[in-house]
């Protein structure tokens, strides 16, 4: 049974979730895709759907693609610009 979340709540559960369980360091930019990636798949068997996640996702990997004088992130970087994503879709 799912708990009752409204999307925001949602969404700042996959951000938290983000920076709990991601690896510390920097990581390449795959690495971080597949990180959330596996996340938002553990979310969503748990608490159901995330709205827009493909749009979430897609909007991230062009994020990180874009800078193209480094190939390393830090997981909190990567947690801000999730954030950031996030509020982008939801907004449009």
């Amino acid at each position: 049974m799912y708990k009752v979340m409204n999307r925001v709540e949602r969404d700042e559960l996959l951000v938290s979730t983000y920076k709990e369980q991601a690896k510390k360091g920097n990581q390449n930019r795959i690495v971080r895709i597949n990180e959330l990636r596996r996340i938002t798949a553990k979310i969503e068997s748990k608490d159901g759907e995330i709205v827009k996640l493909k749009e979430i996702i897609a909007l991230m990997v062009n994020s990180l693609e874009d800078v193209k004088d480094r190939n390393s992130f830090g997981y909190i970087e990567v947690a801000n610009l999730l954030n950031l994503a996030i509020r982008h879709v939801r907004s449009s």
